[in-house]
């Protein structure tokens, strides 16, 4: 079977595809053509600056290390897309639930750390995925939720995002290590429930 050679205007193209500097330098040029009447050292020339613009770009789309700013719109209310239905439930609210912590993998250095009751787990990184992936770091149960939540945030006071000088963040957003949380944790276990610490 004998291989068919590919036109030059063919070639060309799937280079400009496949080679984003090639696909630069043909639009700096004004397109394939004008480029291939440049001599070689003008081609050089026209390729370095092609490589320089897309180095420019990569160092924007680095956003890993950066946080965006939150902007506020104007003061009209918006509407959600769906409604919610709240229930109102008769007498005390239950004080046992878990503690959690949740991260973005993208960003596994901000934990969301919180409390909810019994069986809400699933709603809680239900909500966190509504802002992008979220997983779960781990969870604690404790007869006082709110309390124990409390106390681990105090004992991290000083990776809470709001203390480390970002505006417009949840209280509960912390930028530490999940080792971090794990002793806080433990140290929550052992100050509210030392009989379930000690056994």
């Amino acid at each position: 079977m004998r291989k068919t050679r590919e036109s030059k205007k063919t070639h060309d193209a799937r280079n400009a595809r496949l080679n984003p500097i090639r696909k630069i330098c043909y639009k700096l040029c004004g397109g394939i053509k004008e480029y291939n009447k440049l001599s070689p050292e003008e081609r050089s020339r026209v390729r370095a600056e092609a490589t320089k613009i897309i180095e420019q770009e990569k160092g924007e789309s680095s956003w890993i290390n950066k946080v965006l700013p939150f902007i506020k719109r104007g003061s009209t209310k918006s509407k959600p897309m769906t409604t919610r239905e709240t229930v109102k439930v008769d007498g005390r609210r239950e004080p046992q639930g878990w503690v959690y912590a949740i991260c973005n993998p993208d960003n596994p250095l901000v934990l969301k750390i919180g409390k909810t009751y019994t069986d809400g787990i699933e709603d809680r990184l239900s909500e966190a995925r509504r802002w992008g992936r979220a997983s779960l770091l781990g969870k604690w149960y404790f007869s006082d939720a709110l309390q124990a939540e409390t106390l681990i945030h105090q004992r991290l006071y000083n990776h809470n995002l709001r203390v480390l000088g970002f505006e417009d963040v949840g209280k509960e957003l912390f930028k530490c290590l999940f080792y971090e949380v794990e002793q806080a944790v433990e140290e929550a276990h052992k100050e509210l429930e030392p009989s379930v610490s000690e056994g």
